[in-house]
């Protein structure tokens, strides 16, 4: 008879030794629970960024969100506390792995989607955009935590120490109480030590519409292609972006494709992730005050790297551009209204992500030459 591999009984044995391990189980659920806790303060200390984060994913109705938002911010503590304390530590583990399981689901559309936005995933500690990273990170969170879910020894935790029979409901009783004072407790101390977000990112929401509009900007947004074009493509957009940098290209050769019938209007969206993105939207007004706002708007995603204050001055000298009138357009406030207003108008229409691009007025998706050319197309036969 054939012998059965050893390799398969080996791997079996060791991961059955694994499991039943408590060490293996208390590091699982103290790391996940920790993340979790950590997590869940920044998202109390800002209840609304936290919501307005999640709408950007598109996935839930505006509506909605911010209870959701609220929901998932008190699960996460929850979950988390109940993991470091392991109460219900199977139970805690599989709720902990299907909140996981949804977030990475949530990142991995975005990213096909080829939107840029906010995690979310830290509000108020740590700003990063949805990519490769976190949606690694995402993922071994989920494979630790369902580790904890098929441990078989819990021994230092609140289940083993109290028992699971009925003759202890009243110890559990007490505990759960406990618990959420604790809960409670840490969302007031991470309410209360979390640094506040910058007021700078993005631009002030108050600025007032009579300060927008710079000499030489048309009305609307800042145009490439006729004034009569037929399809006008409008894009809400984010000089920090990636997508934007991979989709800018794509706009503009549709313009040159279809000369005269298409006309490209370009909007400022700085994501709040990105703290350079309101500098180089102002240099890019500035730059427009001289009749230079394409070739600025060119030069800055053609470089994402170097957007201090003195490479976007550098990019103007590079323009042959009056500094001493690009300077005082920056510091004049003159900039920074416009950025703010489109920013504003971004806002009312609906705008969650970046690129944000409008085809005649409709939301289109397919951000792709083809899917575009495409829509451009339909539109002219209308």
């Amino acid at each position: 008879m054939l012998e059965e591999p050893r390799h398969p009984r080996i791997i079996a044995a060791f991961w059955k030794a694994t499991l039943r391990n408590p060490h293996v189980s208390l590091i699982a659920r103290l790391l996940v629970g920790v993340v979790f806790i950590w997590s869940a303060g920044g998202k109390i200390a800002y209840p609304e960024e936290f919501a307005r984060l999640m709408d950007a994913y598109g996935v839930l109705p505006t509506s909605v969100t911010p209870g959701v938002a609220v929901l998932v911010t008190w699960a996460e503590l929850l979950l988390g506390a109940f993991l470091v304390l392991g109460v219900a530590t199977r139970l805690t583990a599989v709720a902990a792995s299907t909140l996981l399981a949804i977030f990475l689901a949530a990142m991995s559309l975005m990213v096909v989607q080829g939107k840029s936005v906010d995690c979310g995933c830290f509000v108020g500690i740590v700003q990063e955009t949805v990519g490769p990273w976190t949606l690694a990170r995402d993922t071994f969170l989920l494979v630790v935590a369902l580790v904890a879910v098929m441990s078989t020894s819990h021994r230092w935790s609140a289940d083993s120490l109290l028992g699971l029979g009925r003759r202890r409901l009243v110890r559990s009783v007490a505990l759960a109480s406990a618990t959420g004072a604790l809960v409670l407790a840490i969302g007031l101390f991470f309410g209360a030590s979390v640094p506040k977000m910058p007021a700078e990112a993005p631009p002030s929401a108050t600025a007032p519409a009579s300060q927008a509009g710079p000499a030489g900007r048309p009305e609307g947004g800042w145009r490439l292609g006729p004034p009569n074009a037929p399809v006008v493509i409008t894009e809400f957009s984010d000089f920090q972006c990636p997508a934007c940098q991979a989709t800018s290209p794509i706009l503009e050769k549709l313009v040159e494709d279809f000369r005269g019938q298409v006309a490209l209007v370009y909007r400022h969206f700085p994501l709040p992730q990105h703290q350079d993105a309101v500098p180089a939207a102002e240099a890019a007004e500035a730059a427009g005050e001289q009749g230079k706002f394409w070739e600025m708007h060119d030069l800055i995603f053609a470089d994402q790297e170097r957007m201090s204050l003195a490479d976007l001055r550098a990019r103007a000298v590079r323009l042959r551009l009056d500094t001493k009138r690009f300077d005082e357009a920056l510091l004049s406030g003159r900039t920074r209204a416009q950025v703010a207003a489109d920013y504003n108008e971004g806002r009312r229409v609906g705008v969650r992500y970046t690129p944000y691009i409008l085809v005649n007025g409709e939301v289109f998706a397919d951000h792709s030459y083809n899917g575009l050319r495409a829509k451009i197309e339909r539109e002219l036969k209308k």
